[in-house]
């Protein structure tokens, strides 16, 4: 043949196909997000499956992390997490402020990632008030490594990490009080899920397991655990991104609340793990 793909194979002869979350599913079958390959998985869309992936609860763990300066539970977060703070802080030259909020994105800087909003993120954050500390590299970090080394030198309340770094990612995780992920495409994404395990609420673009994972607070107060936005431009990320800084300067016993919520949430593998299991079971009936 011209043309062979046995990714297209897989989906025609497999007893079912899976992707890792279900609005992923839906936008691979509806909005272009398979490509060429859209066409099959209509055609094959009964056996087609979106599970959610989940996160490693003994590498991110905030109770027995050996990374962090303060382990801590959902019931010691509050106090645990401005300690956390403060350590960044200090660490990375930023003003030692507890009532500042801040914001931490860790993430690949590639267009997917949403980096034209990360880069108006940053600047909105100062201006309301806020911190904002980025960790990340990639293809597309250019502009970012100009600006840490341009106009966020030395800066009290920016700092932008343009490397990779294990460590540094769990201080921040453990440091934030929000994390930001607008993916202008998240097939899963398992960054809000340890922002979370860790008490930080995730701002997210509504899209892929984003959609799946993070609830916004104003939609639904009860079980909402973050922020969420649709657009792709910076106005729509102004909308959560304000809320979340409005919410942290002025809702501080709710936040707290939402604190111990989000870690309590169970996004590990044992749930992913019986999702699976499930359908293999289901398909040797």
């Amino acid at each position: 043949p011209e043309r062979l793909s046995l990714l297209k194979g897989g989906i025609v002869y497999s007893s079912a196909v899976t992707t890792v979350s279900p609005t992923y599913r839906r936008e691979s079958l509806e909005s272009g997000a398979a490509g060429w390959l859209q066409s099959s998985l209509l055609k094959h869309q009964d056996k087609y499956h979106g599970l959610l992936n989940g996160i490693d609860n003994v590498v991110w763990d905030p109770a027995d992390d050996p990374f962090i300066p303060v382990n801590y539970t959902p019931t010691s977060a509050v106090e645990a997490k401005a300690a956390c703070k403060k350590y960044v802080q200090r660490g990375l030259g930023l003003a030692e402020d507890p009532d500042r909020p801040l914001v931490c994105c860790i993430t690949r800087l590639v267009p997917q990632k949403g980096i034209h909003l990360i880069r108006h993120a940053i600047w909105r954050t100062i201006e309301q008030g806020g911190q904002f500390v980025l960790l990340g590299s990639g293809h597309a970090d250019g502009d970012f490594r100009a600006m840490a080394e341009g106009e966020l030198k030395n800066h009290s309340h920016a700092k932008l990490l343009v490397m990779y770094s294990e460590q540094l990612s769990h201080y921040l995780y453990a440091a934030s009080d929000c994390f930001l992920v607008p993916s202008m495409f998240e097939p899963c994404g398992l960054t809000q899920m340890v922002a979370m395990k860790y008490g930080s609420l995730p701002i997210v673009r509504r899209t892929g397991g984003l959609a799946d994972t993070v609830i916004d607070v104003d939609q639904d107060p009860k079980n909402g655990n973050g922020y969420v936005f649709d657009g792709a431009d910076e106005g729509s990320l102004d909308q959560a991104l304000d809320r979340a800084l409005n919410g942290y300067r002025n809702q501080r016993d709710t936040w707290s609340e939402k604190v111990k919520q989000v870690m309590d949430i169970n996004n590990s593998w044992d749930n992913s793990a019986q999702s699976y299991i499930g359908l293999y079971r289901s398909l040797l009936t």
